[in-house]
């Protein structure tokens, strides 16, 4: 079953994570629930387990708040320019191998951004969606108790200036890019939810997809 929650106001990153911790006990205790929450949070620069300060790449404040997080990776900015998705799920439950995770994760913001005529795709070693070169979309994981938790963010509105400041994910000089940069004047401030509903579905149908076939075989 899938359950989807938007967030529809701004909220702080922390408040993200506390939300997370909620449904992850939700989720531990209903293995066949496909839980994801969506929302939109205040700018800040998110770290991963591997992130090191020294990813900034000037030597001045960037004066947003940094969190140190346990998913994978290392530092990457979220702010209200974009909708962040955390699909939890009980990998175990589903069969579902981490890596084949990421790949249905990508693969879904792929498929919903082709629906505007972007045509994005992988990059070899590095995770996340591009389009021509140009990051766009970005997967970061935390597996504990086999149950998923953060997920992807979808860069909506651009260009977002606060990526300059970092090497996003340790790549120097990764070039980013948006939607709305992309579509122009197809671009609607309603886009986010409707992303993230379009997201949630593709991914739900990637992975029960999956355990029909498991089951099957």
């Amino acid at each position: 079953m899938l359950l989807f929650e938007y967030i529809k106001e701004l909220i702080s990153y922390q408040t993200s994570l506390n939300l997370q911790t909620k449904a992850f006990e939700y989720v531990l205790a209903n293995h066949d629930l496909v839980y994801v929450l969506a929302m939109r949070v205040n700018p800040v620069l998110s770290l991963g387990r591997r992130a090191q300060y020294t990813n900034l790449t000037s030597q001045n404040q960037t004066g947003l708040e940094q969190v140190r997080t346990e998913r994978g990776g290392l530092m990457t900015y979220h702010g209200p320019e974009q909708v962040l998705l955390y699909p939890l799920i009980h990998l175990r439950h589903f069969s579902l191998p981490v890596n084949r995770f990421v790949y249905l994760i990508e693969q879904s913001m792929i498929d919903c951004l082709a629906q505007y005529g972007v045509c994005a795709q992988r990059l070899e070693q590095r995770p996340g969606v591009y389009v021509n070169l140009a990051k766009i979309g970005f997967v970061g994981l935390h597996i504990q108790q086999n149950i998923s938790t953060h997920g992807l963010a979808l860069n909506v509105h651009g260009p977002i200036a606060a990526f300059s400041s970092i090497d996003t994910c340790g790549f120097k000089g990764q070039a980013i890019t948006s939607l709305s940069q992309l579509i122009k004047d197809k671009y609607q401030d309603t886009l986010y939810e409707t992303l993230a509903l379009d997201i949630a579905h593709r991914l739900y149908a990637f992975v029960c997809d999956g355990f029909k076939k498991d089951l099957m075989s």
